[in-house]
């Protein structure tokens, strides 16, 4: 193969409009971080609309709460790593999963005009637990006209190792950011 010396080092797919582009730098000098704040009236685990997403934090909103059952743990269905036999990677509808009452759901208003989103995607979440240790997963969904709920990127932290550097103690039920 022959390399283009006029080529652009970074590739990158966009989907929506399935483009492929090129770009100078990573991450992108023209990258416009854009802050998206939970809101809750404490049901985004039963109630679709009650999770939202809002552009401005407001401090009207309540905490949710959902019990994780290990012996029924919440299944990955899509993303950039699961792989199995050549199934499973890549965009999935999501529907199914956020029906369950163990994850809880947070949407924005249908956007009016399109949307790209390119780049590092950053969730800081407070939450507690009773629990020894847990694993807290985000995901970033594109939600269709129709309905249809594609992942586009996710990340999961394991509460004792929320620190990178080290193992940290028990949870005991206090609030802990996690990033």
């Amino acid at each position: 193969t022959s390399i283009d010396k006029n080529d652009n080092p970074v590739k990158l797919f966009v989907m929506g409009i399935n483009e492929w582009r090129s770009e100078k730098e990573w991450p992108l000098k023209r990258t416009v971080y854009t802050p998206f704040y939970f809101q809750s009236d404490g049901r985004a685990n039963t109630d679709m609309k009650s999770g939202r997403l809002l552009q401005e934090p407001t401090e009207e909103t309540q905490k949710d709460y959902y019990i994780h059952k290990p012996n029924n743990p919440v299944p990955s269905l899509g993303g950039g790593t699961l792989f199995f036999k050549g199934r499973n990677n890549g965009p999935r509808d999501q529907r199914e999963i956020e029906k369950r009452e163990d994850v809880v759901v947070y949407t924005s208003e249908p956007l009016t005009e399109p949307l790209e989103v390119t780049g590092w995607v950053k969730v800081n979440l407070w939450a507690s637990s009773d629990a020894s240790d847990t694993d807290f997963t985000a995901k970033l969904v594109d939600v269709l006209p129709d309905g249809r709920a594609y992942n586009l990127t996710d990340g999961i932290v394991r509460a004792k190792y929320r620190n990178e550097d080290s193992e940290e103690l028990s949870l005991n039920g206090e609030v802990v950011q996690y990033e």
